[in-house]
C-alpha cells in the first residue's frame, strides 16, 4: 500500500506538470517612417574670383544731369490744408455766424 503524499517543510509539493520555459514576448516591430525627411542640400560655396594681374584704368562716366526742380512762380501760394470750418461749410451750407451760434448755445 502506498502512502499518500504528504507535504512537509523538507519536501515541497510534487510538481504535476513538467516545467516549461515561458514563451518570450514577441518584440514590438518599429513603425516604419511614413515619409522620409529629405536631406538638406548643402549650399554651394561661392568660388573666389581670380584677381586680374593688372587693373585697367577706367574713365569715369559723367553723371547724367538731374532734372531741375520747377521754380516756384511768385504768384503761386503754398498749398494749405483746408481747415475744419471750411470742410464743414461744404457739407452743411450755412453762414459762419449761424454755425457759431449752434455750436456755443
Amino acid at each position: 500500500m502506498t502512502m499518500p503524499f504528504r507535504e512537509s517543510k523538507h519536501m515541497p509539493k510534487r510538481m504535476t506538470m513538467p516545467f516549461r520555459k515561458p514563451k518570450p514576448m514577441p518584440k514590438p516591430k518599429p513603425m516604419p517612417n511614413p515619409k522620409p525627411m529629405p536631406k538638406p542640400k548643402p549650399m554651394p560655396t561661392p568660388k573666389p574670383k581670380p584677381e586680374p594681374m593688372h587693373k585697367a584704368k577706367t574713365i569715369p562716366k559723367p553723371m547724367p544731369n538731374p532734372k531741375p526742380m520747377p521754380k516756384p512762380t511768385p504768384n503761386s501760394k503754398p498749398k494749405q490744408k483746408p481747415n475744419f470750418l471750411s470742410l464743414f461749410l461744404q457739407v452743411f451750407p450755412a453762414n459762419r455766424l449761424t454755425i457759431l451760434r449752434v455750436l456755443f448755445i
